[in-house]
């Protein structure tokens, strides 16, 4: 619990509307795993932020979905604005 904590993780029930967000769900085998693309929740149903396509497992946590920019030989993390 505590490494949760320190890097953000909220419970899914705090999730925001229409802001894309970072999850941690579990799929139909049990297993937890952070999803590598944004997401959202839209209209009480959490989509994929590209393809606005249902997601297919059940997310228990989320936190800030940051970008990686490149700018020359330095990488930035930027926070991903809320719209």
């Amino acid at each position: 619990m505590l490494v949760r904590k320190q890097f953000g993780w909220t419970p899914i029930e705090q999730a925001p509307s229409d802001i894309d967000v970072r999850l941690r769900v579990i799929d139909e085998g049990g297993s937890s795993y952070v999803l590598p693309v944004p997401c959202k929740l839209k209209d009480g149903i959490w989509v994929s932020s590209a393809k606005e396509t249902p997601l297919k497992v059940q997310p228990v946590e989320w936190q800030r979905f940051w970008s990686i920019q490149k700018k020359g030989r330095i990488s930035l993390l930027k926070a991903v604005p809320a719209q």
